[in-house]
């Protein structure tokens, strides 16, 4: 499964890391050039409960990644989901589903105006310890 997670924050790159911990073929997808060159340079550190983990992993602009992905996951701020989403036209398919746990109303709307409305996935996360 080919995933792009677009936002290199905090959950992005949480999900990003698990993800490719897990053998997913992930990159990352940022516009700040310099969390890009941070990690394509030392990979995803990830402090979890089974311990550290130094995760290597790509990283890109939307521009950089060809697709189709079968997978996007959006963690961007819901303030950036469609400049987001335009430019992840270049790798998203007709097959691609997309993915958020993104705060706020209209995003599962929003998405739908890029990829058809079954192939959209919502839903929401907490942290248990």
């Amino acid at each position: 499964m080919k995933i792009a997670v677009v936002g290199a924050g905090a959950m992005g790159c949480l999900f990003g890391g698990r993800l490719a911990l897990a053998g997913y073929d992930v990159t990352v997808v940022d516009v700040v050039p310099a969390v890009l060159e941070a990690i394509n340079t030392n990979g995803l550190l990830l402090e979890l409960d089974e311990g550290k983990h130094q995760i290597p992993i790509k990283a890109c602009r939307a521009e950089e990644l060809s697709g189709p992905i079968d997978l996007m996951i959006l963690f961007t701020k819901a303030m950036h989901s469609r400049p987001a989403l335009e430019s992840a036209r270049g790798f998203l398919g007709s097959d691609s589903y997309v993915f958020t746990l993104q705060n706020g109303l209209g995003n599962v709307e929003l998405i739908s105006e890029f990829v058809d409305l079954s192939r959209v996935i919502a839903g929401v996360t907490v942290s248990v310890k």
